[in-house]
């Protein structure tokens, strides 16, 4: 499929949408893992888990609506249709997938298969790495400057290494970036992990 690559610009985890069915049809936001396999994570004790051991194929919905992944978490998502046996919904961009798994640790590893595209794929897929990696930015931006007294500054110096273990975990093109942060902030006095 032609369109992976805007989808998923760069090695990482991407927030998606999972449509499963087998028990019966779930929709679940979970984090799909782009490296030289494509993949998800679940655990044995999920709807997720026991549908794929069933039925293993499941339905991929790229969004960035908040309220599409609340509303899937809490299981208030009833706004679904069935298409190729699996749960989707109204967004533009399905991808339907046969589901492998490669490893059955807690949680299983979970390898996909893409097959079909349903809708334009264009725009890229919700990375939570990148999202705080801008939001990193603007703690950065008021660090050190004189505008904060330092207990705030300490404050968001703690935030600021929470987001660096999510952007290095989640996607790790931006190591360099962050490395450079990093080094800013030592040559201004401040440590950060």
């Amino acid at each position: 499929m032609e369109s992976v690559k805007e989808l998923f610009p760069a090695k990482g985890i991407y927030e998606v949408i999972v449509g499963t069915n087998g028990l019966e049809p779930n929709l679940s936001p979970l984090g799909l893992h782009v490296d030289e396999v494509i993949s998800v994570r679940t655990f044995r004790n999920t709807l997720t888990y026991s549908n794929l051991c069933v039925f293993p194929f499941c339905a991929v919905m790229v969004t960035n609506d908040p309220h599409l992944f609340y509303e899937t978490l809490v299981g208030r998502s009833t706004n679904f249709k069935i298409t190729y046996g699996l749960p989707i919904l109204d967004v533009p961009c399905i991808m339907i997938a046969r589901c492998r798994f490669s490893s059955m640790g807690e949680p299983a590893k979970v390898d996909l298969d893409l097959l079909h595209q349903l809708g334009p794929c264009t725009h890229p897929a919700f990375s939570r790495g990148a999202a705080l990696f801008i939001d990193m930015l603007v703690h950065f931006t008021r660090i050190g400057q004189g505008i904060l007294p330092r207990q705030r500054e300490e404050e968001l110096l703690k935030i600021m290494e929470y987001e660096i273990g999510v952007i290095e975990r989640t996607y790790p093109e931006l190591r360099g970036e962050v490395e450079t942060i990093r080094n800013t902030l030592r040559s201004k006095g401040y440590k950060l992990g």
